[in-house]
């Protein structure tokens, strides 16, 4: 046992965490203030925000910010009319590939702040497409899962949240509220939702819990799981008590096969959400074994899973995102 109450592993680049008696590795949700936290290759860093250049005036006028300034150009007048009107120019996967962990730390308050939507811009009338990170990961990881928004045209948004110090219950109820209000915004629009690793456990949950009031019903929702852990992990059984001293434990709570959390994602069955479950076949940490593709096909509504041949868990992103688009 180590400092975490977990038994010690191999760890495999770009994943920490532990292995139970299946072999698989759990992805940590330790953030060490000793050490960097551990991100995927796809990460990408954000550039510094701009700096406000100052616009020549007249003596005795107040300088404004360049963004401030009357629009005169006709495309940027076009543009301000479509903000006014709920339709923003869709800015798309290039908008998220700037959130990174700071800034969605920033987005929802800081740690165990309550998870929200970042939208990225688009028409939402046509649609809209939300991704869900894994733990250990942020918007921009799931960059390719949102790149098919660039051609339709339709809006696009990521789901900030606490993978670390946060449930995954309470992210999953976060979750909820985010996409009632998308729905709530544009009734009649299609919503897809692509969720990747520990985030598909949150989307799952949270529409699950959603789909229980009515909210959905009658509405085009589609669901999109890649690469999930959806039997969870034994050896997160034990999180709990380490959750006590350790709040970058808290997620691990609702990763455990016995945490009600899995029993309730075990109990899922989708009847207003349309369900596609995505397995990598050489995936380590959501193993497509009989367990897992027993409960894959009960949450795509008796329909077996796609399987992603040669995927690994970091692969499935761009393997399914080639699917999806």
């Amino acid at each position: 046992m180590d400092a975490r109450g977990f038994a010690p592993s191999v760890k495999r680049p770009g994943h920490g965490g532990c292995a139970a008696s299946d072999t698989r590795v759990m992805p940590s949700p330790i953030n060490s203030a000793a050490g960097p936290r551990i991100t995927r290759s796809r990460d990408v860093e954000a550039p510094p925000p701009p700096k406000a250049t100052p616009v020549t005036t007249t003596e005795g006028e107040k300088p404004q910010a360049d963004w401030t300034r009357p629009l005169s150009d006709p495309a940027q007048q076009a543009a301000a009319r479509a903000r006014h009107a709920g339709v923003v120019p869709n800015q798309g996967a290039e908008a998220i590939r700037t959130q990174n962990e700071d800034a969605e730390m920033d987005a929802i308050g800081g740690s165990n702040g309550a998870g929200r939507l970042m939208a990225q811009g688009g028409d939402a009338t046509r649609g809209t497409t939300i991704t869900v990170h894994g733990i250990n990961d942020n918007p921009a990881s799931v960059l390719p899962l949102g790149e098919r928004t660039k051609k339709t045209g339709e809006a696009l948004g990521t789901f900030a949240w606490d993978d670390k110090s946060r449930r995954l219950g309470d992210s999953a109820n976060d979750f909820a509220k985010a996409v009632k209000s998308t729905l709530d915004k544009n009734p009649d629009a299609p919503l897809t939702i692509n969720a990747y690793s520990m985030g598909g456990r949150v989307a799952a949950v949270g529409l699950a819990r959603l789909e229980a009031t009515g909210a959905l019903k009658g509405k085009d929702v589609r669901l999109n799981l890649i690469a999930t852990p959806l039997q969870g992990f034994a050896s997160a059984n034990m999180a709990g008590m380490g959750a006590m001293f350790a709040p970058s434990l808290r997620s691990a709570q609702d990763m455990g096969t016995r945490s009600a959390f899995q029993r309730e994602l075990e109990g899922v069955r989708f009847t207003d959400v349309k369900a596609k479950v995505f397995g990598g076949s050489a995936d380590e940490t959501a193993t497509v074994d009989a367990r897992w593709t027993h409960i894959a096909t009960n949450l795509g509504g008796g329909k077996a899973p796609t399987i992603l041949d040669g995927a690994t868990h970091d692969s499935a992103v761009d393997a399914a995102a080639d699917r999806l688009r």
